[in-house]
């Protein structure tokens, strides 16, 4: 997504373009930005309209680490 704002030239004022890599090692590890390239593909390039969306099935990994799914625990555990 970085390339497609340079190319675009929306960042010509000066501003600070953050990479954000929302899948690490295959497991979402942030799903803001994860909703964030989600939206930017399905409206903008493949053409889906707001209220006439298609479906889309997400899975996980049969063994996916709890603390993936709750980072208080690893916070926890490191105190």
């Amino acid at each position: 997504m970085k390339s497609e704002v340079e190319e675009e030239g929306q960042v010509a004022d000066g501003t600070v373009v953050e990479e954000v890599q929302p899948v690490v090692h295959g497991f979402v590890k942030d799903w803001d930005p994860m909703e964030d390239l989600l939206s930017y593909v399905l409206y903008r390039n493949i053409g889906w309209e707001m209220g006439d969306e298609g479906q889309i099935l997400f899975t996980e990994p049969l063994f996916t680490p709890k603390v993936m799914f709750m980072p208080c625990m690893l916070n926890s555990k490191l105190v």
